[in-house]
């Protein structure tokens, strides 16, 4: 496990302490986040509790299989996704959108991407995401998905829609600048699409899907660092 730049050594220690031996399943790993998530939480160290918590779960998502239909490997991934929205505005909205396309069948998962877009300030993309949705799921799924556009407009508690998919971090959504992210580009792209059994799919990994650059392509920061060899579940046209 890396150590985490600009943090004590006695913190250190004890996220070194903390650490499971042998820690490989989803399971383990969501134990040891929500632990770490007190103890970090608990030294109210403003920006920083953001980083160290991102530090770990990033580190989760590296040692874990890819597995978008495990409920505890998603919590884990859209947790991430909402931590670097706040320490990179161009990173996180493509980490959710890539929520939403790999796990495009589960109605609750693309509620909780779609309220993480409102909560940043895109309420347009929010309602976009959950109507281009409801044609991949199930009468049950329609019905969630409509009841969660309902709350955009009242902003209610979303907390018991979302299940083990809401996650309420130190900063304000309101810190977040997601403009720029969410105007065009790779993360958009993959908000509308959508599996479709009636159509020839080709499967294709986000790392194998190759932009060539011109006036139109979208802007990647050079600090983002999504990860490594996911598999899209769903069609992805080429």
């Amino acid at each position: 496990m890396m150590l985490l730049p600009s943090v004590s050594r006695d913190l250190q220690i004890a996220i070194v302490k903390a650490y499971p031996k042998n820690i490989k399943s989803c399971d383990d790993w969501l134990s040891f986040l929500n632990h770490m998530e007190r103890k970090v939480r608990s030294l109210d160290r403003g920006s920083t509790t953001t980083n160290i918590l991102l530090n770990l779960y990033e580190s989760a998502i590296d040692s874990l299989d890819v597995n978008w239909s495990d409920e505890m490997y998603l919590t884990i991934f859209i947790r991430r996704a909402v931590l670097a929205s706040y320490e990179n505005s161009d990173c996180g909205p493509v980490l959710l959108s890539l929520c939403s396309i790999n796990g495009r069948r589960n109605p609750q998962l693309i509620a909780a991407v779609a309220y993480y877009y409102f909560k940043q300030g895109d309420k347009n993309r929010a309602k976009g995401l959950l109507n281009s949705t409801k044609k991949c799921v199930d009468t049950c799924g329609v019905e969630l998905l409509c009841r969660a556009e309902s709350m955009l407009d009242t902003d209610d508690d979303f907390k018991s829609l979302l299940g083990p998919f809401y996650y309420k971090p130190d900063f304000d959504f309101q810190d977040i600048n997601c403009s720029q992210a969410s105007s065009s580009g790779v993360s958009s792209v993959l908000d509308s699409t959508c599996p479709n059994d009636h159509t020839e799919e080709r499967y294709q990994s986000v790392t194998d899907i190759n932009f060539e650059p011109n006036g139109n392509s979208p802007n990647i920061p050079s600090n983002c660092n999504p990860v490594e060899s996911i598999q899209i579940i769903g069609p992805v046209r080429v």
